[in-house]
């Protein structure tokens, strides 16, 4: 049984947060247990602010607390449990010690990218270990919590433990719902081609190919979940770009996968194919550790 009591929700105040509220609750009504949503925003100064700006932070900190003791006034006007902490600090080490003081399950952010360097969501959702939605992409755009609905779930498999948790959340979740699930598991086009530039396989290559995607069709049918509609896919391309493809096509609402796959470095919290993901993907991720 997979047990989800706490959800930390990362807002930073000065953006449009409506969506990643609206996503938190999503997953509060779905856990359908005795959870509650931590509102967590932290502003972030590596050093000590000089004393000529403590008058402002104050005033702005004040302005933040109203905002955030209002929202969760109005959440609690749909019956759901929250709470909120404002903290001054460095971000990651705040929100590390956040999530260790609450007995935080899942976290939930949004995503930015930028060109130069790591983004601060970036820097957390490679930093923190846990299991995490990141909201972003077309799909979530304009949602509310009224009209916020997943009818369409991509799941993504390697067959390593994550993804078989992901899966495993995903049956916790959803099973007896009516949902459409597609899992998909990818052969990397590069990696076949370096094995046989590598290797001596007397074999042609289209023909290992085949007997490489029926294989692995052989090992999805055992992901069946029995009591979710389920379609599985095998394809070949470059990971995330056939896994976006896939989610389009298959209109997903949200895509389920494990932070780390098989092929992951040891001591690495977020696999290369999850990253990159994360960065473009069309609807929101969850990453499953």
């Amino acid at each position: 049984m997979i047990k989800v009591t706490n959800i930390l929700v990362a807002l930073s105040l000065n953006e449009k947060y409506e969506v990643l509220l609206a996503y938190a609750c999503w997953f509060y009504r779905i856990i359908d247990n005795n959870s509650r949503i931590n509102l967590i925003s932290v502003a972030d100064y590596s050093l000590t602010p000089p004393a000529y700006l403590m008058p402002y932070l104050e005033k702005e900190h004040e302005i933040n607390r109203k905002l955030l003791s209002k929202i969760v006034d109005d959440l609690k006007r749909h019956n759901i449990d929250s709470t909120y902490k404002l903290i001054t600090g460095r971000l990651i080490e705040s929100f590390q010690k956040a999530i260790c003081d609450l007995k935080i399950d899942y976290i939930i952010l949004g995503h930015r990218s930028h060109l130069v360097k790591a983004s601060s969501s970036e820097k957390m959702i490679r930093t923190l270990n846990i299991p995490m939605l990141v909201v972003r992409g077309a799909k979530s755009e304009g949602v509310n919590l009224a009209n916020l609905k997943v009818n369409n779930i991509l799941c993504i498999t390697d067959f390593s433990e994550n993804s078989l948790r992901a899966l495993k959340l995903i049956e916790r979740l959803f099973s007896g719902k009516d949902i459409n699930l597609t899992i998909l598991n990818v052969l990397s086009k590069a990696r076949i081609d370096n094995l046989f530039n590598k290797a001596n396989i007397e074999e042609n290559k289209n023909q290992f190919c085949e007997k490489l995607i029926a294989d692995r069709y052989n090992n999805l049918e055992s992901l069946k979940i029995e009591e979710i509609n389920t379609k599985l896919l095998c394809r070949m391309g470059i990971p995330y770009k056939v896994i976006n493809e896939t989610a389009i096509e298959s209109n997903a609402d949200i895509i389920f996968m494990g932070a780390r796959g098989i092929t992951s470095i040891e001591g690495v919290k977020l696999g290369s194919v999850s990253e990159a993901i994360i960065k473009t993907s069309p609807c929101p991720v969850m990453l499953v550790t």
